[in-house]
């Protein structure tokens, strides 16, 4: 037997962690996560207690949340039925993760590498959502082990990475309406939703752990942000809630006559003070630039194109204030310039617009003389800029929305911890949207997963008002 008080052999037939395909390590059954969650994890526990991730082609990746489930899932066996075996094993997972953190500044980070199996975080970073749950990890480690405990102070320092701006290399948004923070930090603010809201209910239940960290606002200001940006996440005509606000589409200037144009000091415009300059040459879509193989760079600074025509890659938002592409230009000769976008359909099996096509935004005219230029992108053209939530997650063979119900989750976990009415509201509104999902030609086919079961108890009764009220 091993200090926690379970085998560290195999007795003859399968254990119950190998049933539900856990490799590795023995470590104390996995009880209550969802059997179809275990096995679409993939676990596999390292030598030091480590629960990294077995992917397909058999390599091993440490994927930083791994610890945060396997920790939760003891701490939970622990209050049903308490036993100190399960708190040495959280702690255990734990310290095999803290061993893989570094400091930033004062704070600690768990990074994720570009190997972390998204192309859109094909860089280092860390995440907002990961670091939430350290620190509620830590704090409630903390609370069991007792006095003399380090893991109080160490949950602070990861606190602290919370504030660390974006332009900093870390996670935090700030803008007029309070501060945000971001579950994958790019270049061009995002939001995902399903991560700040996890995030921030991660945090509530600490709130002098947070004045200790010296982010005595942090909360506030965070909702002060959410509660502004809510309607924005809100798609009504598909009775969905967007994952985030922000998403990319190609622009295009094609000449007439087959004119040439030459094009300089290009930028996406999301409002008079957030202009993001337009790069070239780039295959990672969360980024502007202009496509290289249709200009040639000139000396100067202009790019000019190779035939008529130039294709842009550009990031809009939701957040902007008015979503804008600003060029200088010229032609080799008088011309009109259609300037053209790529606009699609939404598609639940999809995280992009699926079905696109050109469609005419603008004609400018184009001459031999530089001139300035300015192109309003708005609705309906940007109705999917920030794409709904999809069915694209499979378990056990079968296709589901996981976010949307996580938003729902999360907006009622906020209003518990503060009275914001919205969040209530939009929680109620999202989650009559759910209701309505087997009725809608689109989520019908997905809907053999009754989706009411994963919002809180609160919502499903009133729902059941709800249609009370319409049957009387």
């Amino acid at each position: 037997m091993s200090l926690f008080g379970f085998k560290t052999k195999r007795a003859l037939g399968e254990s119950h962690n190998g049933r539900l395909g856990i490799t590795g390590r023995e470590m104390p059954p996995i009880k209550i996560m969802a059997p179809a969650n275990v096995r679409y994890y993939k676990f596999h526990f390292l030598e030091d207690g480590f629960p990294a991730q077995k992917r397909n082609d058999g390599t091993i990746y440490e994927h930083p949340l791994y610890p945060i489930y396997i920790a939760e899932e003891y701490f939970r066996q622990n209050t049903r039925h308490p036993d100190p075996a399960l708190v040495e094993a959280a702690k255990l997972v734990i310290d095999a993760a803290l061993k893989r953190v570094q400091p930033l500044g004062d704070a600690l980070v768990f990074w994720y590498g570009a190997n972390a199996g998204v192309k859109r975080a094909a860089h280092r970073h860390y995440s907002a959502l990961t670091q939430a749950y350290y620190v509620a990890t830590l704090a409630r480690l903390n609370d069991l082990l007792g006095q003399g405990s380090d893991y109080g102070k160490l949950s602070q320092r990861f606190a602290e990475s919370l504030a660390i701006p974006t332009s900093l290399g870390g996670v935090m948004q700030a803008r007029l309406q309070g501060k945000g923070i971001e579950e994958l930090p790019l270049a061009m603010p995002e939001l995902v939703l399903n991560g700040w809201v996890s995030a921030l209910s991660k945090l509530t239940p600490w709130p002098a752990l947070l004045r200790q960290a010296g982010l005595a606002t942090f909360l506030d200001e965070n909702l002060d942000l959410l509660e502004y940006l809510l309607p924005r996440y809100d798609v009504p005509k598909l009775k969905n809630s967007r994952y985030s606000l922000s998403g990319y589409v190609y622009l295009r200037l094609v000449a007439s006559g087959r004119a040439r144009i030459m094009l300089r000091d290009a930028s996406c415009s999301w409002s008079p003070s957030e202009k993001f300059p337009v790069g070239i040459g780039s295959d990672y879509r969360w980024a502007n630039f202009l496509l290289g193989d249709d200009v040639v760079a000139q000396p100067d600074g202009t790019f000019e194109s190779r035939g008529n025509s130039v294709r842009a890659n550009l990031v809009l938002s939701q957040l902007a204030q008015e979503n804008a592409f600003e060029f200088v230009a010229s032609t080799s000769k008088p011309a009109e310039i259609r300037v053209e976008m790529t606009v699609g359909e939404y598609n639940p099996l999809s995280t992009i617009p699926a079905s696109t096509k050109w469609i005419r935004l603008e004609t400018v005219a184009g001459t031999a003389e530089l001139r300035d230029y300015r192109v309003r992108i708005a609705a309906p053209h940007t109705d999917l800029i920030g794409y709904p939530t999809n069915f694209q997650k499979s378990f056990e063979g079968k296709k589901r929305n996981v976010y949307h119900p996580i938003h729902i989750r999360g907006l009622y976990q906020l209003y518990r911890y503060q009275d914001r009415k919205v969040f209530l509201d939009v929680a109620k509104r999202w989650t009559g949207y759910i209701a309505d999902w087997k009725c809608h030609p689109l989520y019908m086919r997905f809907c053999d997963h009754d989706y009411t079961t994963n919002v809180p108890g609160r919502l499903r009764r009133y729902l059941t008002e709800e249609s009370d009220a319409r049957q009387g």
